[in-house]
């Protein structure tokens, strides 16, 4: 009886450990293998901004570089680099597609972004009543713009800040930011905010790319615990080596 017993509890604790993992897995609390990854093409240009300060990096296959860094933030509306991105407001000339695509009870909007063959919409989804402005997406949907089908909609992990294709039109990246205020300790400013009755919010953002099924295929954890945390990311095509 006591061997049966100790199995059991042998068997349950295991069984927790498991499930407790998984769900960290999942909320970004582990780094997976997708986090030595790389992007599957060319180059992947990212801007990300916190209070008062910015961070630029290149990430390619070999891995994540910082080639920049200042003590002033930037607006993500309208500085990103060309490369068919638009973190600003919907624009439905752009992106070629109805915001009500999706029916009465969704409404796409930014973050959005188009192939450069102009073929493929990758964009938001929101509720159709929702406050835009005060909160942030998890859905994406693919969308033909040519035939004007529906191709997958699907959730990232967390919240979508950024999107942006890859030069073929076979992959898109998108940046990603993490709630993490819970997990932050408060310090004085953060006292402050509370007594005048507000809060100030905690982001770890990612970059991560998707191929045209939504299936993530890499991720690669960014700046962590950042008051603001938002950003841009373009992808560009790998440049040639001379002789070629």
């Amino acid at each position: 009886m006591f061997m049966q017993l100790r199995v059991i509890t042998i068997f349950l604790f295991l069984t927790c450990s498991v499930v407790t993992f998984t769900g960290y897995v999942i909320a970004g609390e582990f780094k997976t293998n997708r986090d030595k990854c790389g992007p599957e093409e060319g180059l992947v240009r990212i801007g990300i901004t916190g209070s008062g300060k910015a961070w630029f990096y290149e990430w390619s296959a070999p891995g994540l570089k910082l080639t920049k860094k200042q003590k002033q933030e930037f607006s993500t509306v309208g500085t990103a680099p060309s490369g068919a991105v638009y973190a600003g407001e919907w624009d439905e000339k752009a992106a070629g597609i109805p915001q009500n695509f999706l029916g009465v009870d969704f409404r796409l909007d930014a973050p959005f972004a188009v192939s450069l063959d102009g073929q493929l919409l990758v964009t938001s989804v929101y509720p159709a009543h929702g406050e835009f402005r005060l909160s942030s997406s998890q859905e994406l949907a693919l969308i033909n713009r040519n035939n004007k089908r529906l191709m997958v909609t699907f959730e990232a992990w967390c919240d979508v800040r950024s999107v942006t294709w890859a030069p073929s039109g076979k992959h898109f990246a998108v940046l990603l930011n993490q709630d993490v205020t819970k997990k932050v300790w408060k310090g004085p400013l953060d006292w402050w905010a509370n007594f005048i009755g507000t809060t100030i919010s905690y982001y770890t953002l990612y970059a991560a790319t998707y191929d045209l099924q939504g299936k993530l295929l890499c991720q690669k954890r960014l700046n962590e615990k950042l008051s603001i945390g938002r950003g841009y990311l373009v992808w560009e095509a790998a440049k040639k080596s001379k002789g070629k």
